[in-house]
């Protein structure tokens, strides 16, 4: 291709949206279109004779040197990441092409076109990805991400520890293979009609560990939305209540003891105030009626057939039986009513 085609050609890309540069192989820009132009608030004839290289960020600047080398040698087209710089610091990522548009062989009159494609709105979002990821998958809550079918896209390293799954096992799966199948339907149903109607939906769950443990989590899902309000998929963030939900059954439990304690413990005053004060009235009434036996013969005490109740009373207070033999009632009926004259 003759530089007059390349005129011709080059004409043909002089409203193209991207930034389009004729050079020679010295680097001389011979041609620039109006979106570089416009871009760079200059004019055509500030650029004409510059070299390309002072357009370029610095760091930039050699390895341009060597594919601009390669294309020449090679007669094809090379393609890179690279930075323009503007005036007023302004700096653009963009994707350099670069192609021969010659075909004489004669290296005075080779010239090169450049396409300078602006990256830079996708090199930001690259950046904001990458930055999300790392905050994603080194936080310590639970984090998923599913397509609009429900299946996982996406997990970190959170998530395949608290349900004890693997990655591998999870991406590509409905969430419900650690359902705890606790829920009704209705209730499956509502979260998916809230955050498929663009909103968000919070709750507490309860799921299942891969060794078949319980997991509580409380769980917000937010649809992920694009620019023209459409949900693109769903992203679940969890956080941990296991180790709240063991603590709380844990103080369930030890209040129920502290209960059943307290009761116990209220159980026994009572039986020990009945039984004391069964052991008093029993022991006045024994005394009361041993102080009698004192004006009652023996012999007409054996003879009573209805005493069984002295007959306690005396072995309570004695040890014996008041009818053996060497039982004495009387000397103790005596030393009792000494004890109460006291």
């Amino acid at each position: 291709m003759t530089n007059n085609h390349s005129d011709v050609f080059f004409r043909t890309l002089e409203h193209y949206p991207e930034y389009c540069f004729l050079i020679t192989f010295d680097g001389l820009i011979v041609d620039v279109n109006t979106a570089y132009i416009e871009k760079s608030k200059t004019t055509k004839k500030d650029l004409l004779g510059k070299k390309i290289e002072s357009l370029l960020f610095q760091p930039s600047i050699l390895r341009f040197d060597h594919a601009l080398e390669r294309c020449e040698k090679e007669m094809a087209h090379q393609t890179f990441d690279s930075r323009l710089q503007l005036p007023g610091d302004v700096r653009l990522d963009v994707q350099l092409f670069i192609s021969p548009c010659f075909s004489d062989g004669n290296a005075a009159e080779k010239v090169f076109l450049i396409i300078a494609k602006d990256i830079t709105h996708e090199k930001q979002t690259e950046i904001d990805f990458m930055r999300f990821y790392s905050v994603a998958e080194n936080t310590v809550n639970p984090l998923q991400i599913t397509d609009l079918s429900g299946k996982m896209i996406f997990v970190n390293a959170a998530f395949c520890k608290a349900s004890g799954y693997s990655s591998e096992e999870l991406l590509g799966n409905n969430p419900s293979v650690f359902s705890s199948k606790k829920y009704p339907k209705k209730f499956w149903e509502n979260m998916w009609t809230t955050i498929s109607s663009g909103n968000v939906w919070f709750g507490e769950v309860e799921n299942k560990k891969k060794s078949g443990e319980p997991f509580y989590t409380s769980l917000l899902i937010s649809p992920i939305i694009d620019n023209d309000k459409k949900v693109l998929g769903y992203f679940g963030i969890h956080r941990d209540l296991t180790e709240r939900r063991n603590l709380e059954k844990q103080l369930i439990h030890t209040q129920k003891m502290e209960s059943i304690g307290t009761l116990a413990g209220f159980a026994a005053t009572i039986a020990v105030f009945y039984f004391t004060q069964y052991q008093m009235c029993f022991a006045f009434v024994a005394a009361l009626s041993i102080v009698c036996i004192i004006f009652e013969p023996r012999a007409e005490l054996k003879k009573q057939t209805n005493t069984k109740f002295l007959d306690d009373a005396f072995l309570a207070l004695t040890g014996k039986n008041i009818r053996e033999e060497g039982a004495d009632p009387t000397g103790h009926a005596k030393s009792m009513h000494r004890m109460m004259r006291r």
